[in-house]
């Protein structure tokens, strides 16, 4: 297997051992959930190079920060256009 940028994943093994797997073809990467913070991994949806941070290991599928669509924003805004109209 050629080396490559691993994409994580969270699942668990067991009941509590909670680890990041790469979800990549062809690639068995395991890793405990306190190594993984700190490495560069593929942001589950737009496929670009990410460091893995706090945030990204509270999510099952880490992405990266220009992916992070926060909640309620998107009504904010519409509310506010809204309102000018």
């Amino acid at each position: 297997m050629a080396k490559h940028i691993h994409r994580y994943e969270r699942a668990k093994i067991g009941k509590e051992y909670v680890v990041y797997r790469c979800n990549l073809p062809n690639c068995n990467h395991y890793l405990a959930r306190h190594l993984v913070k700190g490495k560069i991994s593929l942001c589950n949806r737009c496929g670009n190079p990410m460091l893995m941070g706090a945030l990204q290991l509270s999510l099952a599928k880490p992405h990266c920060m220009n992916c992070i669509k926060p909640k309620g924003e998107q009504d904010k805004i519409k509310q506010m256009l809204e309102g000018i109209g």
